[in-house]
């Protein structure tokens, strides 16, 4: 099976669950194809903000990360996504997500 099927594949399953989105963005670094990372990361948003989920905070990062040293809109929204990362498992660990905290995905 092909890169492509598998690719086709994955995009027709739930997405909004981690390890079908994780398997997917594990295609796109093997396939080193930046336009599905960047859908990647766009649906880790989102899924992350409506769910609070910091598993998909955390793939989001990762996401963009990985296109970073190649897409500079990338590299500049991981760098103000690392900060507000951080301020969300603090605020997280004290009690729950502040309403200002999803400003890193907006």
């Amino acid at each position: 099976m092909t890169n492509e099927r598998i690719v086709e594949k994955l995009k027709r399953t739930d997405l909004t669950k981690y390890q079908n989105l994780s398997d997917l963005f594990d295609m796109a670094r093997n396939m080193e194809d930046y336009d599905l990372n960047r859908e990647v990361w766009r649906l880790a948003a989102k899924v992350a903000r409506e769910k609070g989920d910091l598993e998909f905070y955390d793939l989001y990062k990762r996401s963009l990360l990985f296109a970073a040293p190649h897409r500079f809109d990338e590299y500049m929204v991981a760098t103000r996504a690392r900060a507000w990362i951080e301020i969300i498992r603090l605020k997280n660990s004290e009690g729950g997500v502040g309403r200002n905290s999803r400003a890193c995905v907006d």
